[in-house]
C-alpha cells in the first residue's frame, strides 16, 4: 500500500467523523485515484526547481 493510499484512507475517516466541511471540489481532488504519468521524468526529484521555478535542470548541467 502506498503512502498516498494511507493518506486517502485517513482523510476519509477524518471527514466522516469531523464536523468540518471543506468544499466538495477539494474533497474530490484529495480523494481522487492516484495519477500515473505515462512518461515520468526519472530526474524529477533532482529537477524540482526546473518544474516549480523554471531554473536550469540540474540533471543536464553535467552532461
Amino acid at each position: 500500500m502506498s503512502l498516498g493510499n494511507l493518506v486517502r484512507e485517513a482523510l476519509q475517516e477524518y471527514l466522516a467523523r469531523s464536523s468540518a466541511k471543506p468544499s466538495p471540489d477539494a474533497i474530490d481532488r484529495l480523494l481522487a485515484d492516484p495519477f500515473d504519468d505515462p512518461d515520468p521524468d526519472p530526474y524529477l526529484s533532482v529537477d524540482h526547481d526546473y518544474y516549480l521555478y523554471g531554473a536550469k535542470r540540474k540533471s543536464r548541467s553535467g552532461r
